[in-house]
């Protein structure tokens, strides 16, 4: 009988999510044989036996490969048969191929590890770092690669003979688990200041906690602290040690009928809840039983335990307030030397630590489901390192780059033989422990990825911390490009559906970016070609000042003085202390430290003071945030506020009339509120029908706004015009290295890194 031998190259993420045993299962169900290896590019397969066979093994592995992995390139090629015998997993190679494999994500722990965990029967019960090859540490515990044990942190954790012997058993779901481990031979749990180990360590973590303490508990990618917030006194004083007098704090839940108790879950978020990533999901509340951990907002961020730690640590409680642990701009601490300072400055009572080593530090994601699409907020656990491919127009290959992403809520971007990687969230890096946490990461991802930049690209925003970027390990000869804030935005939408090869109207709206004219921008309308370096402004919104400067992004009232300023209203008409007035007028009369924008954000800041419902800004977006919580509230409403746009090449949405028939309206707060997202998705669609694109790209922090986001949608798809809008990766700044490393150049003139 004619044998035939293929083999079959596969890159993607391939490694840590049970590709091996899977192939092997395939190999043995078409009595096949050969054998698979994991390398530095991926997985390589080789099949050998009856030509249906063997075709019937490809289709199956292409058409049904393993549920958690992602299949970035599937190559066939034929091969000379060898007569083997036998199908055989091979052990890792790890030399001569460049280090193509994508790394995976962490994982949410899987139903049969939480069966173990519960099972007083089960060896592995009660343990607290149980996994398979479905779920565990994979991005947070990698050094190097391939994905084996030995270049992991798990490392310097032997296995036990049971472990081992399940670990090279290819049948059995541990088989080349890299975290592998049990209570004899694993990682294990101890109070940082040794008073307990073990099952006694985490008792007393419980017991703390039930007593209404603040504890610091070793996570996946770093610290978390976790308290009790039905416990009189708990929450208000993490918000006093943390300084976050009214921001939100994101929840863990027991489990799903938990948060079904406090927030309506549709099937969608149920799905994103239960998903391997396990991010937090922000649910429209329920009941106002928790409104003290969220007050400003109709949401609750909550997340259902993506550990074993966690399912633990949550069996006697509904709920545990699950915040980073560090102070306001610092890294979240991932060791224990870091959470011991954190300690000392009173920030938790005490610590459950643990001896595995946290390689990547990882905050956790944060996502929502919009019009029943899934949209990512924040991209870091369980969503990290990310590739994407995307087709570059006109054939133009992507040099090999290094993006440093915006300056807050910062990202980086790597890109390799066109494949891009995206970091996790870094956070603002204002402070300068997360600018050096992002250097050092950048070093750490380069390396793992073996990626040397030929191009680095970053902001045009001069002031910016990312504005004149310096490497030790990058020759000062690298060119830098910087590209526009806004065009960088409208560009990572593209990216991310592939649509760099079409002309779209891009709509970015946001709270500040540096605009080609040196003012702040934040409402613009962008055409933008595929190979053109600049975009054009097409339309905006009409400009107005920020008396103070940034001191007006913490102090609203500041905005909506300069609002109605802008519109003609007598000051006699506004709720505010006439000495207050005075100050603001004068700083604006003289153009003193009064810079003119056209943000978005900045104007739903404004409206929100004029309104009464914010006058002070605690945390970036608390403004804005109240405002969509009061116009959400609100029932159907009549009529509406008068849209006008002026002018040409550009257009100008002119909000004046706006305020003056807001200010002029006598509903409740919450009609007008509502009244003002109408208004604005109005011009938005006025401007958009006037220039006739064939599709529109949107992006930018102010549609993190819901209510925003599906009347744009739905007004859109009224008119017939395509939406593109980040769903995968951020809208907001969290996205913009995305859209920097594939603009096509060279934006602004080429200069070169400053050498130190």
């Amino acid at each position: 009988m004619a044998r035939q031998r293929n083999r079959i190259r596969i890159t993607g993420i391939v490694q840590g999510v049970g590709f091996r045993p899977t192939v092997y299962t395939y190999a043995r169900a078409f009595n096949l044989t050969g054998t698979v290896c994991n390398n530095v590019e991926g997985v390589t397969v080789e099949v050998e036996g009856p030509p249906e066979a063997v075709h019937g093994f490809i289709d199956r592995l292409r058409t049904s490969p393993p549920p958690l992995s992602s299949i970035a390139s599937f190559e066939v090629t034929a091969v000379a048969p060898l007569g083997d015998d036998d199908f055989t997993i091979l052990r890792s190679d790890d030399t001569g191929l460049s280090k193509e494999a994508a790394i995976s994500p962490d994982l949410a722990t899987c139903a049969d590890c939480r069966r173990e965990i519960l099972d007083p029967t089960d060896r592995r019960f009660g343990y607290p770092f149980t996994n398979c090859t479905n779920c565990g540490p994979r991005f947070t515990i990698i050094r190097d690669r391939p994905y084996d044990r030995h270049l992991t942190s798990m490392g310097a954790f032997p296995m036990c003979p049971q472990c081992a012997a399940e670990y090279e058993d290819p049948l059995n779901r541990r088989f080349h688990a890299q975290p592998n481990a049990c209570p004899d031979c694993g990682p294990s749990l101890t109070l940082l200041d040794g008073t307990a180990t073990g099952a006694a360590a985490l008792a007393a973590c419980i017991r703390g906690i039930a007593n209404g303490e603040i504890w610091a508990v070793k996570g996946l990618g770093g610290f978390n602290l976790a308290l009790d917030p039905t416990i009189p006194g708990a929450l208000e004083r993490i918000r006093t040690l943390k300084r976050r007098p009214c921001k939100a704090f994101a929840l863990m839940a027991r489990d799903l009928d938990v948060a079904r108790r406090f927030c309506d879950v549709s099937e969608a978020e149920e799905l994103l809840l239960m998903g391997p990533a396990a991010p937090i999901v922000l649910l429209k509340k329920r009941n106002a039983a928790l409104d003290a951990v969220s007050p400003d907002n109709n949401r609750l961020g909550i997340m259902l335990p993506y550990t074993p730690l966690h399912h633990l640590l949550l069996a006697p409680f509904e709920v545990l307030v699950m915040t980073s642990a560090n102070l306001r701009d610092e890294p979240l601490a991932a060791t224990d030397d870091e959470i011991l300072a954190l300690m000392s400055q009173g920030l938790c009572d005490n610590v459950l630590t643990h001896d595995r080593a946290i390689v990547h530090r990882c905050d956790d994601s944060i996502a929502q489901i919009v019009e029943g699409r899934t949209h990512w907020l924040r991209r870091a656990r369980g969503q990290v390192p990310v590739t994407l491919s995307p087709t570059l127009p006109n054939g133009r290959q992507l040099p090999d780059s290094l993006a440093y992403g915006a300056n807050l809520k910062n990202c980086f971007a790597l890109s390799k033989g066109g494949r891009i990687t995206l970091s996790q969230h870094i956070g603002d890096l204002m402070d300068v422990r997360n600018l050096d946490w992002q250097r050092s990461q950048i070093e750490d991802l380069a390396g793992l990825l073996e990626v040397t930049p030929v191009r680095l690209v970053t902001d045009a925003h001069p002031g910016y911390e990312n504005a004149t970027p310096q490497l030790p390990a990058l020759s000062p000869d690298v060119p830098v490009h910087r590209v526009f804030h806004h065009h960088a935005h409208i560009l990572s939408v593209l990216a991310e559906h592939d649509a760099l090869d079409s002309p779209v109207l891009g709509i970015s709206c946001d709270g500040t970016g540096y605009g080609p004219d040196g003012t702040i921008w934040g409402c613009e309308f962008l055409q933008v070609l595929p190979t053109c370096p600049e975009a054009r402004r097409a339309a905006h919104l009409a400009t107005f000042p920020l008396p103070g400067g940034e001191q007006a992004i913490h102090e609203t009232d500041r905005i909506a003085m300069a609002l109605a300023r802008t519109a003609g209203i007598a000051p006699s008409r506004l709720p505010f202390p006439p000495d207050r007035m005075k100050a603001m007028e004068f700083l604006m009369d003289r153009g003193i430290n009064s810079p003119l924008t056209s943000s978005a954000g900045r104007l739903f800041d404004g409206v929100s003071a004029l309104l009464g419902i914010c006058l002070e800004s605690g945390y970036e977006g608390r403004a804005a945030i109240m405002l969509q919580q009061a116009a959400e509230q609100s029932g159907p409403v009549d009529g509406s506020y008068p849209v006008v746009i002026e002018g040409d090449a550009p257009r100008v949405i002119r909000f004046e009339p706006m305020i003056s028939a807001l200010l002029d309206d006598r509903d409740p707060v919450e009609k007008r509120a509502l009244r003002f997202h109408q208004w604005f998705v109005e011009s938005l669609l006025t401007v958009v029908v006037r220039e006739r694109p064939l599709k529109v790209a949107a992006s930018g922090g102010v549609f993190q706004n819901s209510l925003l986001l599906s009347a744009l949608r739905r007004s859109l798809d009224r008119e017939g015009i395509p939406l593109l809008v980040n769903e995968r990766f951020p809208v907001n700044d969290g996205g913009i290295a995305l859209g920097q490393i594939v603009h096509p150049g060279p934006g602004e003139p080429d200069h070169h890194q400053k050498k130190a």
